[in-house]
């Protein structure tokens, strides 16, 4: 006689990031929309931000990542700010 144990995992997927509820059974890893990642697809990618939107970060060059809920671009090189630009 074999004994079948099922363990429900609770996936806690977000909403905003993940294509439904579902994740692996073994790691957990919910399913993510395109430009977004995290165990419970809760963020943007690198080089992207405003999550659920992940915009890409517009640092015009002279940084390779920005902060993921301000924008603000991050390490600037050659001496600037590189501000943010944004089409608001």
């Amino acid at each position: 006689i074999y004994i079948y144990i099922y363990i429900i995992l609770a996936c806690n997927c977000n909403s905003g990031g993940s294509i439904n509820n579902n994740c692996n059974l073994k790691t957990g890893q919910c399913i993510c929309s395109e430009k977004i990642e995290g165990k419970q697809c809760d963020r943007c990618l690198d080089n992207f931000w405003r999550f659920p939107y992940c915009e890409p970060c517009n640092c015009n060059g002279y940084a390779d990542s920005c902060n993921q809920t301000t924008g603000v671009c991050i390490n600037c090189r050659e001496f600037t700010t590189c501000l943010l630009y944004t089409s608001d």
